[in-house]
């Protein structure tokens, strides 16, 4: 059935079926169609938004993206693009990760001379090969030598259906195409192949087939595996360049153009849009795109998505085009030198957050990002810096005492998590800004969870992942020292912003968290009386059913549920003074984390379309 988008013959016509969302100018962009429309992980997908990507970028001819199971039960997106001659595989890979989610990006991308048609003359998805049928060794390829480098690479082919022979000494299973969920995999694979208890850890700290054959071998004949360690003390050294160019204090109003990192994260778009609200000053933010249109495009249907868009914000947002893993964020020495002269203040929101990935990987954004931040901060006018930390940062034992907003962790206290790591990292730079001249305030947000009124929450983070995941296995674990620190996103965005604003309060730290934790049966009894039927089980049983649903979302996260729990409980009470007496006149409060709340999150995951009724 077709039928007609106006009453114009002439307009466009969408078929039954087809999938479009309307454009902030009220324009229809056409996604493709709902039959293309697949399940992977617990995520709906849109296979048209993924090829709609793709066809954006300037060497893509053709494309196509369907989702494959060469490997019974291991359900991936394969990504097949015609080029043009100087089409590198590698950047438009790239490119693909800074536009969409991780569970939307197509685990291999098969470049091809056309795409096999049908005598109708579409694309022939059922004659579209396997990425394995279309191996072929580049130049630099070394064949694995050794036993243990065999069998590793043999595996890393098994796990991402690609040709046994084409995979180097060198290659990295994360460049292969490999994502934490296939990561999980291929450790239960290598444990049972090497009869070696390791860790996921492992393959994030020896990505490639010869590092990780090194230090599997190493672990079998000295029976300890040696982690990467790195000198986290060392790494926190500010570059010396950075030094304010002037002692006058800032001025913190009115602020008339600011520069926001993180914008379209989930806590940077409620900053946008709290500061467009609070405030008269237009907002430059930090987007990775192509050009300053698809970059203003991706910050308003981010703010359209939250609920957040106001028709007057148009005009007061200024997308910056780059990278904040990227030297000087990507831009030119004049686009740089022009920040650094029009800038009022700093918001730095903007992380990479990875909870499986090392150190090494994600240092680029989060360190040396923060690094350029300051750098920017000091040059030209002086421009105070409001930095967005972690409480995680805070040492984690347990303590008699609530923890001071003034208190620095060691870093031999902290996690071996090197998202964790980087941000202590990073935090310890802006404390040496500070002590230079620079003016600072850090904020340090517990989990920061969905809003207030709307529900709006993110999908990627880990307690939603967990309520998802616990609803689909029909069970919960009984784990009583984990509880949640919760604080909605709306009320730490208000917070940040509010608190920034007060000269009196430079210099400080502030912990935006909740007083009460809440522990994990109480959330759960909370999504019972929801109507949700879920069983309290031992949690060795509940793990062991979380490996077997590897569909699961929060499958992704299995490393980061131990083998068996700890009995310690991670209710650690932190001291929020300086927000008490920053907010005290604001009327900002604290929204209650009850069932009342967690009725509004499980209404937005309904009608979004996360959960299924």
């Amino acid at each position: 059935m077709w039928e007609y988008v106006t009453d114009n013959p002439s307009a466009r016509l969408y078929k039954t079926g087809d999938l479009a969302r309307y454009l902030p100018d009220g324009t229809i962009e056409f996604l493709g169609r709902i039959d293309h429309q697949v399940k992977i992980r617990g995520f709906r997908i849109e296979l048209g938004e993924i090829e709609s990507v793709l066809s954006d970028y300037q060497q893509v001819q053709e494309c196509v993206v369907i989702c494959r199971e060469d490997t019974p039960g291991n359900k991936r997106l394969v990504a097949y693009v015609v080029g043009d001659d100087d089409l590198d595989i590698s950047a438009l890979k790239e490119y693909i990760k800074q536009k969409l989610p991780d569970y939307m990006v197509p685990s291999v991308v098969v470049p091809l001379t056309s795409l096999p048609l049908s005598p109708s003359g579409k694309i022939d998805r059922k004659a579209l090969p396997a990425p394995s049928a279309v191996f072929s060794q580049s130049s630099d390829f070394v064949a694995p030598k050794t036993e243990s480098q065999i069998r590793i690479a043999s595996l890393f082919a098994e796990i991402l259906s690609l040709h046994p022979q084409s995979i180097s000494l060198d290659d990295s299973f994360f460049e292969l195409g490999g994502h934490s969920l296939l990561a999980t995999q291929l450790m239960f694979r290598i444990r049972e192949a090497f009869e070696i208890n390791l860790s996921l850890r492992a393959l994030f700290d020896y990505p490639s087939v010869s590092d990780l054959a090194s230090a599997i071998d190493h672990a079998l004949v000295t029976g300890d595996y040696q982690s990467q360690t790195w000198d986290l003390e060392a790494e926190a050294a500010l570059a010396p360049d950075i030094q304010p160019s002037t002692a006058i204090a800032p001025i913190v109003s009115p602020m008339e153009r600011i520069f926001l990192t993180g914008a379209t994260g989930f806590l940077g778009i409620h900053l946008l849009s709290e500061l467009l609200t609070t405030t008269d000053a237009i907002v430059y933010c930090l987007v990775r795109a192509d050009n300053l249109d698809a970059g203003k495009e991706r910050l308003l249907s981010k703010l359209e998505a939250t609920g957040l868009w106001s028709e007057n914000f148009t005009s007061r947002i200024i997308p910056i085009i780059g990278d904040l893993g990227s030297s000087r964020f990507g831009l030119s020495a004049t686009e740089y030198n022009n920040l650094c002269q029009e800038i009022d203040v700093v918001y730095h929101a903007g992380a990479y957050v990875n909870h499986v990935w090392s150190y090494p990987i994600l240092k680029d954004a989060n360190v040396l990002g923060t690094q350029d931040v300051l750098r920017l901060a000091s040059l030209g006018k002086l421009k105070p810096v409001h930095y967005v930390s972690t409480i995680s940062v805070l040492s984690t034992s347990q303590t008699d005492q609530p923890i001071l907003e003034s208190a620095t962790a060691n870093y031999y206290d902290l996690p071996k998590v090197g998202y964790v790591q980087t941000k202590w990292v990073a935090e310890q730079l802006v404390w040496e800004a500070a002590k230079r001249g620079l003016p600072i305030t850090i904020y340090r947000p517990s989990r920061i969870s969905g809003h207030s009124q709307t529900g709006v929450s993110s999908f990627d983070d880990l307690l939603s992942r967990r309520v998802k995941g616990c609803i689909r296995l029909k069970c919960f674990p009984s784990w009583s020292g984990l509880a949640e620190n919760l604080v909605p996103v709306d009320y730490v965005s208000r917070a940040i912003v509010c608190l920034s604003q007060q000269n009196r309060l430079f210099g400080k730290a502030f912990h935006l968290i909740n007083p009460k934790s809440v522990h994990l049966r109480e959330i759960f009894d909370w999504v019972r009386s929801l109507g949700y039927s879920l069983q309290e089980i031992d949690y060795t049983d509940w793990r062991s059913k979380l490996i077997e649903d590897m569909e699961n979302p929060l499958y992704p996260y299995l490393p980061n549920f131990p083998e068996s729990p700890s009995n310690i409980t991670n209710l650690i009470e932190y001291d929020c003074r300086n927000v008490v007496d920053g907010l005290r006149e604001s009327g900002i409060q604290l929204p209650e984390v009850n069932q009342d709340l967690f009725k509004t999150y499980l209404c937005y995951f309904r009608e979004s379309g996360f959960l299924e009724d």
